[in-house]
């Protein structure tokens, strides 16, 4: 009874300061943008939820669902009805027919600090069951429950509201097959892997460490790991298995596990991809972005060019980092961006010509050709320096871009301390995880951290090549109990000695 009312004290805590800290989240938003003007993470949407471009992702499929129109964001391309993993945008679904179009964003802003402080519960038992040590299930709940980055996303309409959440529960029964591995426990894992992956398909790599698991809590005994790995594959199946079938008939005959975009990742057309796989040679894309190039000359056409395509390209021209030129000519770039304004513009007025075939085609080139030149003459940048500095704004940073109350930090004390606090924090998560290689008795956190956090930084280096800050927020359960552990191991090592 005592632990229950413990538990239940926790997630109280946790719900209110979320909620308490969204709230003036919110009217920072509302006093920085009084006019409310469409700004990504900067306006509100009804008033209740912040607005993200990603939101079209997510919002439309319950309202074209509804209609008749089919499970998809965007009904003009029958591909587009496997572009998307389905729980999120069922997720809102069911607060948008319950509550209405108004009032689900105000309804998914509580559901989601309601599972959040769930999860913070679920965490702290998961670490005590990984640890045995209540000191540091305690830090670890107070890192993940109070983290104001993580906070910050639940007043978003997007996965990174719920997903962390789901890599608790994953925790927490793999925690218990820690205790006990039997059938029930692995079934458990199975399921909330499949709940987890089909909101956010990267948590896919958790994988890896999930097979870790199975081999290390039952012993590496060949019989107990195929029993077991059998009931965690029949619970992952139960949603699996109808998603996969449905996308097989939508296709048409494609083999789709998770979500496929076939190509163009964010509907810009192939020329930006390639744009995008250049930029990442010399920068990472998330600060040289080439969908905001995109759309500054999509905006000039749509606005019957205010300025003329060769203005725009060398006004685009004079934002390049100096670094691109140790690897391309400036005359070679100016070619390729006029190529891609010529290949938008023919994209508005003659959609399906064979001249805008043509016209992709020759940006495509253009770009894959830079990337060749740029990587043959600037080898050091593209295999030392750019991974480096990925790595730098993986570690190095402080995930805070979504609190607006403490934008102004450079004249605010407190908001800067706040800032000081939470790059730190992530500096130390990265560090700790080496540093668990001194506490043999947490092996199986040590590999279980590193393995998906080895494959998710993979994923963010060769597969997306480049990096936001929210990419990292499912390792941050495995973190805060590597962190946690380090700290307080390290300080009873530390009082044993000094006693």
């Amino acid at each position: 009874m005592k632990n229950k009312i413990i538990f239940f004290y926790q997630f109280i805590a946790v719900c209110i300061f979320a909620y308490t800290m969204n709230f003036i989240n919110i009217r920072s938003i509302q006093k920085k943008n009084p006019a409310n003007t469409e700004q990504n993470a900067r306006s509100l949407v009804n008033n209740e939820t912040i607005f993200s471009i990603d939101n079209e992702w997510y919002l439309n499929q319950i309202k074209n669902l509804q209609h008749g129109s089919g499970f998809t964001h965007d009904t003009s391309n029958y591909l587009y009805t496997v572009r998307r993993t389905p729980l999120y945008p069922l997720f809102y679904g069911v607060h948008y027919l319950i509550f209405g179009e108004k009032g689900s964003f105000a309804a998914i802003k509580y559901s989601q600090i309601i599972i959040f402080g769930i999860s913070a519960v679920f965490l702290f038992l998961a670490t005590l069951n990984f640890t045995n040590n209540r000191k540091i299930a305690w830090l670890t709940y107070i890192l993940y429950g109070f983290n104001l980055p993580l906070i910050s996303y639940l007043s978003f309409t997007l996965t990174e509201a719920v997903f962390p959440a789901l890599i608790c529960f994953i925790l927490y029964f793999l925690s218990r097959c820690k205790l006990n591995s039997n059938g029930t426990n692995w079934f458990m894992v199975g399921l909330f892997y499949s709940i987890a992956v089909l909101t956010r398909p990267n948590i896919v790599f958790i994988l890896s460490t999930i097979i870790f698991c199975i081999l290390y809590y039952n012993k590496f005994v060949f019989k107990k790991i195929i029993m077991n790995g059998c009931f965690f594959v029949f619970g992952l199946s139960l949603l699996f298995t109808p998603w996969v079938i449905r996308n097989y008939i939508k296709s048409n005959g494609d083999i789709i596990i998770l979500e496929k975009y076939y190509g163009d990742q964010m509907d810009y057309g192939m020329p930006n991809m390639h744009l995008k796989y250049w930029i990442a040679c010399w920068m990472n894309p998330a600060d040289y972005s080439s969908e905001r190039i995109s759309n500054c000359i999509i905006k000039n056409i749509n606005d019957n060019e205010p300025v003329s395509g060769k203005e725009l390209v060398d006004s685009l021209l004079n934002t390049i980092p100096p670094v691109v030129f140790n690897g391309n000519e400036k005359n070679e770039i100016i070619d390729s961006y006029s190529v891609l304004y010529d290949y938008y513009k023919e994209k508005k007025f003659n959609k399906n010509s064979h001249e805008l075939y043509k016209i992709e085609k020759k940006s495509i080139l253009h770009f894959k050709n830079m990337k060749s030149d740029f990587i043959s003459n600037a080898p050091l940048q593209y295999y030392i320096l750019t991974p480096l500095s990925y790595l730098k704004s993986l570690i190095f940073q402080s995930n805070s871009s979504t609190l607006i109350y403490i934008e102004d930090f450079k004249t605010n004390k407190l908001a800067w301390v706040i800032k000081l606090y939470l790059y730190l924090l992530n500096v130390l998560c990265f560090t700790a995880i080496p540093l668990l290689l001194f506490y043999k008795k947490h092996t199986d956190i040590f590999w279980s951290t590193f393995l998906f956090s080895a494959s998710t930084i993979f994923i963010i280096f060769f597969v997306n090549k480049n990096f936001e800050a929210r990419y990292i927020f499912q390792l941050f359960p495995y973190l805060f109990i590597s962190l946690s552990v380090v700290c307080i191991e390290t300080y009873e090592r530390i009082k044993l000695k000094l006693n």
